[in-house]
């Protein structure tokens, strides 16, 4: 595992649910693969990491809680 950053049980669900059917272990790996932007992102205090699937990993600091949809609608814009 790299240093400092940490992947929850629920990010690692997410990722298998979201991107690609995986095991966890997989998940956790493809998750950390990102290591350094995730760390270079929380230093500049951003909140999510877009990857190139276009999914986004939201951080709480070094913590990856969390992998949002490759597309999320806005209800009230329809975009």
């Amino acid at each position: 595992m790299d240093r400092g950053v940490h992947v929850t049980q629920h990010a690692v669900e997410r990722f298998a649910e979201r991107v690609v059917a995986c095991s966890p272990a997989e998940a956790t790996a493809a998750i950390l693969s990102h290591s350094k932007i995730i760390r270079v992102a929380a230093e500049f205090g951003a909140r999510t990491v877009k990857l190139a699937s276009k999914h986004r990993l939201v951080l709480e600091g070094l913590n990856v809680v969390t992998v949002l949809p490759a597309r999320i609608i806005d209800p009230a814009s329809g975009r």
